[in-house]
């Protein structure tokens, strides 16, 4: 809570961000890494289930990450 918080990525792919406290709320977001779409990881992310308002904000998501697949 309000600390400031760092990671380095070491692959290319997608990564999701679930802030558990708040996910029920849409608190989540993706990470784009690299420059390769189609080497992009992203049916692991797919298979995340999400409740709540996150759940109808990962279906905008999805599409936006399917555009540049």
């Amino acid at each position: 809570l309000s600390k400031e918080f760092s990671y380095t990525f070491e692959q290319e792919g997608v990564y999701l961000y679930v802030c558990t406290p708040h996910a029920s709320m849409g608190m989540i977001g993706v990470v784009v890494v690299g420059n390769t779409p189609s080497d992009i990881n992203l049916d692991k992310v797919l298979d995340y289930k999400f409740r709540g308002k996150s759940k109808k904000k990962f279906k905008k998501i999805t599409k936006l990450l399917e555009d540049i697949k």
